[in-house]
């Protein structure tokens, strides 16, 4: 696979100042690394949401629009959140675990995460990242994840070839807070389980991931 035709991209919520600094220490590291030098950040018009409340799902549901732009557009598309600290840089490994299947995921526990994959363009990828089935979220708890994965449960999509991500190479945050101590080398860190961003920063900084 070419990377030239790599999309990488996160987004932020240009309705929450409190946010930038997580960007900020996320550009440090990509910085740091050499690495998504073409990396997009999208800011998306929103107000303070948490997690799974309206304001939220409004927000985060913009990553699975750009998902499906960038692969109508046959791009392979990376998607990362900003509270996810890069110590190595993952692309090729990617590459490669994509080189036999359609799209790559961390894990988030029993699901698939949708604030870490990356997507190869098919008639299939395009229409599990569509959003237009607005049933699926229009209760409580369906957040971008919660959509995704319920999607992924209908046997429309059991044709797709979906690879997990090796916990201690892709810890989510619960895997990391619990296990760390036994993690070598892991390629990124996802702060995702904490219950607000200052919690996020104060677990960064704790683990000396803090650049800013």
């Amino acid at each position: 696979m070419n990377n030239s035709n790599l999309f990488s991209f996160s987004i932020i919520n240009n309705g929450d100042d409190k946010y930038y600094p997580l960007l900020e220490n996320f550009k440090k590291h990509l910085s740091k690394l050499d690495i998504l030098s073409e990396h997009k950040i999208f800011e998306v018009e929103g107000n303070t949401g948490h997690y799974n409340d309206n304001n939220f799902n409004s927000i985060v549901y913009e990553k699975l629009k750009y998902t499906e732009k960038k692969l109508k557009e046959n791009k392979i598309v990376f998607c990362c959140d900003l509270d996810i600290i890069f110590l190595q840089d993952p692309v090729n490994y990617l590459y490669e675990q994509l080189s036999d299947c359609d799209i790559v995921f961390q894990r988030d526990n029993s699901r698939k995460c949708t604030g870490f994959f990356m997507a190869k363009p098919s008639s299939l990828t395009i229409d599990l990242f569509n959003i237009d089935n607005y049933k699926l979220k229009s209760t409580g708890g369906k957040c971008d994840q919660s959509y995704i994965n319920e999607k992924l449960r209908s046997a429309k999509y059991s044709k797709l070839k979906i690879k997990l991500l090796d916990n201690d190479l892709f810890p989510n945050g619960d895997y990391w807070f619990n296990k760390h101590k036994k993690i070598i080398d892991p390629f990124v860190i996802h702060y995702n389980f904490l219950s607000n961003f200052e919690l996020k920063i104060e677990k960064i900084k704790e683990d000396n991931f803090w650049l800013i």
